[in-house]
Parts: C-alpha cells; sequence; structure tokens
C-alpha cells in the first residue's frame, strides 16, 4: 500500500491534489507552482468582493447572495442631536438621544436643554422591548417590520396591561450604490433602501403613508458583510441657515435567521 500522503490545494476552479510518491521532485514543484498561481488568480478575483472595511477576504456566495435573506437585528448603538433655533423667541433647544439595542431590549437616554440649561421635564430615560427584522429579496424589494413596546420610563416600570407595543411595517425597493470617489464609497459597498409605503400600529390611531419616486430613501454603508452576518454603518447631518441641524449616526449588526 503507497503511503497516501496527499497534498491538498483549493483553488478557485477545483482541488489539486499531489501525491508526494508518485511524482517526481522537479513535476512536484512545478504542479505546486500551478496551484499556487492559480490560487492568487482566484484571490485577485474573490477581493473584487471585498468592499466594506472589515469584509471577509472572500466568499464564494456574490454579494447579493449574502445581502438577501431574513435579518434580524441583534445590536445597535445609535446617537442623535437635534438642534432647533427659534430666532423670535431667541432660544435654542439641543436634544441629544444615545440608544443601545441589545437582544430584544433597547435602553434610550433623551437629554434637552435650552439656551444651555438642561430641561428636567423632558430629559428622560426609557427602556423598550425591541425586535426588527428586515427581508431582503432577490427582486428588489424589502419588508421591515418593528415591533417598539415602552417597559421603563423614568425608572419607573409600566403594568404590564398598559404595555402596548407599536409595529410598524416598512415596505420598499433596495439597490446596491454604484462607486463615488466624492463620496468615497465603493462599488456595492453601499446600499439605498427606498420607502413605499409604512404602516404604524399600536398606541395612536394606525397610520399609513405612501412615498413616491426617491423622496424618502436612506443610504446604508456595509462595513461588513458574511452569509450569517452584516454590520452597517449610518451617518447623516443637515443644516439650515437659521442655524438649525440634525446629525444622526449609528453602527448595527444583523444575524440573517
Amino acid at each position: 500500500m503507497p503511503n497516501l500522503a496527499f497534498i491538498q490545494i483549493k483553488a478557485k476552479f477545483g482541488i489539486v491534489f499531489i501525491n508526494p510518491n508518485d511524482l517526481k521532485p522537479c513535476i512536484i514543484m512545478k504542479r505546486v507552482l500551478i496551484a499556487f498561481t492559480t490560487i492568487a488568480l482566484a484571490c485577485s478575483s474573490l477581493t473584487s468582493c471585498k468592499k466594506g472595511d472589515n469584509d471577509p477576504f472572500f466568499s464564494l456566495k456574490s454579494r447579493t447572495g449574502r445581502l438577501t435573506g431574513d435579518w434580524v437585528l441583534s445590536t445597535q448603538e445609535s446617537t442623535s442631536k437635534d438642534v432647533q433655533v427659534d430666532m423670535v423667541a431667541n432660544v435654542v433647544t439641543i436634544t441629544i438621544t444615545n440608544r443601545s439595542i441589545s437582544g430584544s431590549v433597547m435602553k434610550e437616554t433623551v437629554e434637552v436643554s435650552q439656551n444651555g440649561v438642561m430641561d428636567t421635564v423632558l430629559s428622560t430615560v426609557n427602556e423598550y422591548g425591541y425586535t426588527l427584522t428586515n427581508t431582503i429579496d432577490k427582486d428588489g424589494t424589502f419588508i421591515m417590520i418593528e415591533t417598539l413596546t415602552l417597559t421603563k420610563t423614568g425608572g419607573i416600570t409600566i403594568p404590564p396591561s398598559f404595555q402596548v407595543p407599536s409595529v410598524t411595517t416598512t415596505i420598499g425597493n433596495w439597490m446596491w450604490v454604484k462607486k463615488n470617489k466624492e463620496g468615497e464609497i465603493k462599488n456595492k459597498e453601499g446600499v439605498v433602501f427606498s420607502v413605499k409605503s409604512i404602516v404604524s400600529t399600536g398606541l395612536t390611531t394606525p397610520t399609513n403613508h405612501i412615498y413616491t419616486g426617491f423622496n424618502n430613501a436612506s443610504l446604508v454603508l456595509i462595513d461588513r458583510l458574511k452569509n450569517k452576518e452584516m454590520i452597517t454603518k449610518i451617518n447623516r447631518t443637515s443644516d439650515s441657515s437659521a442655524g438649525s441641524s440634525t446629525a444622526y449616526s449609528d453602527i448595527t449588526t444583523f444575524t440573517k435567521s
């Protein structure tokens, strides 16, 4: 029985098996060089799939194949700052909101100040039961369902009978963003989600908003995209000539169910 000490090398176009006992050293070296050349060429091709800063080195699935599926939000850290200037009353109101989501719990801190003085009435700490799912389909559509239930506010636990969930269903289309030098975005590094309808039920009267065109679209940058894990980042700001401004940023981790 010969010694089957095979050298196994995986490449893009198959697997190369080399039996050192059956091949002369020069032939072995030749095949090894061919195999490594094949690997180098495969890596050169596959690394084109690496778009986000923390994407895997390569993947056997296409970027669209990894993006599509049923995603569940598992963690998120977000912050927003809203500055409103009332030029008539000469009042500047600043609202800073920080949210942290882990599993099915969202903790929220809201700080409101007017002309630099903290508003202790409007400032609060809340806790919610929280879930968000996003089904991204290959046909270019998505359905996102968010459920939010206030469980604590200002350190006071809300009785279960008063914990009414608010459910928001968002339907729309998605598309990859092409390379943008000015925005420093690589090809397929970002995704635009264009909302067509938002239906909300829960504490208030059910609402149904219909949108046309790209008036309600959001750009999401993908920092890491694996088959079962996706990390996204959002950064957006807006300013007005009157001095009002808004800023929002988050980093979110999704897992595929």
